[in-house]
């Protein structure tokens, strides 16, 4: 499948009309949340821009700058906007410092692996079917803002009270005992390190003999970290 040019022209064009303003600072600090749109739509439309860059790139002869723009746009665009929109789901109003440094942070480390992703589509162009290729860059990269969507839903939800419980299993520790049928906040949980998970050196059992895990009280439904 060949994206067509006129649509790989109207996104320069929005490029260039990006590229008129300052670069984008993201900043820290509490702030209220920006309307955003539904997750579903973000996601498509993310993966529709990757998707566009990397079958543009190995479907042409031309230079890799305009790809790179592509994909670099698509990452600035779209994973506030992800973070936000799951921040808002988890129903809070505003984020706090950490919440931007972390977005910061993670908007960052994946504008760094853009030069390598075009390295790697720069051996592979004419040996395979573009179309294919681009489909699961798309998919893998849809599935990169699925966790970021997924880590401001979860610290958006940092004031929900969540309830220990879950069978004992073969062995039950202290730590899991001292827990069960106690309450406290997401917040709480995570910056105590309290998730029940193999390995996890808080809890005496490490988590390896034991299924227990924190429910919502108010639905019965299982919190996953």
């Amino acid at each position: 499948m060949r994206i067509p040019n006129e649509f790989l022209e109207s996104m320069e064009k929005v490029l260039n009309l990006l590229d008129s303003f300052s670069e984008p600072d993201f900043q820290t600090g509490k702030a209220a949340l920006p309307d955003t749109r539904g997750y579903p739509t973000i996601r498509r439309e993310y993966r529709l821009s990757i998707y566009a860059a990397v079958v543009g790139y190995l479907d042409s002869a031309g230079a890799i700058t305009r790809y790179k723009n592509l994909t670099r746009h698509a990452v600035i665009d779209h994973f506030p906007e992800a973070f936000y929109a799951g921040y808002a789901e988890g129903g809070a109003e505003e984020t706090e410092d950490d919440d931007e440094r972390w977005l910061t942070g993670r908007i960052n480390e994946e504008l760094g692996y853009i030069d390598d992703l075009f390295i790697s589509l720069r051996g592979l162009r004419g040996t395979v079917d573009a179309d294919d290729e681009a489909q699961a860059r798309a998919d893998g990269y849809a599935a990169t803002l699925d966790g970021v969507y997924s880590e401001g839903k979860l610290r958006g939800s940092k004031n929900k009270t969540l309830e220990f419980t879950g069978d004992d299993g073969v062995e039950s520790c202290e730590t899991c005992q001292r827990l069960k049928g106690k309450r406290m906040n997401i917040k709480k949980i995570l910056r105590d390190g309290l998730i029940p998970r193999p390995g996890n050196t808080a809890f005496i059992c490490q988590g390896y003999r034991c299924e227990h895990y924190w429910e919502d009280p108010q639905t019965g439904e299982r919190w996953t970290f």
